[in-house]
This record gives C-alpha cells, sequence and structure tokens, in this order.
C-alpha cells in the first residue's frame, strides 16, 4: 500500500469536492476573504489621507498669507498627475475608474508634499510679513 499512489489516484474522489460547500469556496484570489473589499478600502485610505493632508496644508498657508505658492504648484499638479495620471492610467493601460482614482490620490499627495516643504523650510514668512504690513498701514489709515 503506497499513500502517494491514494492521493494522487485521479479515480478516488474527494469528499470535500463533493458537498454543498465546494461551490461557495472561492475560485479566484480576488474573492478570497474580501479582497476586493479591502483594496477598495485601502484606495479610499489613500484617498483621503492625501486629501487630508493637501487641505490641511493649504489652509494653513491662506492662513499666513501665501496664497499664490498654492495655486501655482496646484496648476502643473493637476494638469500631469491628474489629467494625464487619470488618462495614462485609465484609458491607455485600460485600468479604469481605479487608474482614474489612483491618479486624482496621486496629484492630492504630491501637492500635499510640495505645500509640506513650503511650511517646512519657511518659504511662507515673506507673504506673512506682507500681511501683516497690510494689515498695519489700514489701520493707520482708519480702514
Amino acid at each position: 500500500f503506497d499513500v502517494r499512489e491514494e492521493f494522487l489516484d485521479p479515480k478516488i474522489s474527494d469528499p470535500i469536492e463533493e458537498s454543498d460547500e465546494a461551490g461557495l469556496r472561492p475560485k479566484h484570489l480576488d474573492e478570497f476573504v474580501g479582497q476586493r473589499e479591502l483594496k477598495e478600502k485601502l484606495g479610499a485610505l489613500y484617498l483621503e489621507t492625501g486629501r487630508s493632508f493637501n487641505l490641511v496644508l493649504l489652509g494653513s498657508l491662506r492662513a499666513v498669507g501665501d496664497t499664490r505658492y498654492p495655486l501655482y504648484s496646484g496648476i502643473p499638479s493637476v494638469l500631469l498627475l491628474l489629467a494625464g495620471g487619470s488618462w495614462l492610467l485609465g484609458v491607455h493601460w485600460a485600468w479604469g475608474l481605479a487608474g482614474i482614482w489612483l491618479a486624482y490620490a496621486a496629484d492630492e499627495w504630491a501637492r500635499g508634499l510640495l505645500l509640506w516643504r513650503r511650511w517646512l523650510t519657511l518659504q511662507w514668512l515673506p507673504a506673512a510679513q506682507q500681511v501683516i504690513r497690510r494689515m498695519h498701514a489700514e489701520k493707520k489709515r482708519g480702514l
């Protein structure tokens, strides 16, 4: 009696395969343990953290009077990463809506990182000082 022959013999049926549960088992890796839902949630997490990061820094720079840099740095990011990335990933590489969302997330993160660099290097200080000078001038004029 050889155990290997018993496992390799195609005539021997597997009781699990014949059971009702066989139709419920995942046939593809994406069906296994909710992989599709997990991918969607991770994608949403990637997008939403990037958007929050971007919006907090954008609001911080606007609060100190630095409004031009976010505008001028955002335009190329939106054109290259969001529009170009959406076309490349969504259309050219045929990733569909998932590719468009990935390009959207990349744009949010890129803009957030650009604004973070500006904040850390204190390049916003001249704009803030100009706002303070303008406020003092208006106060002197009685406005």
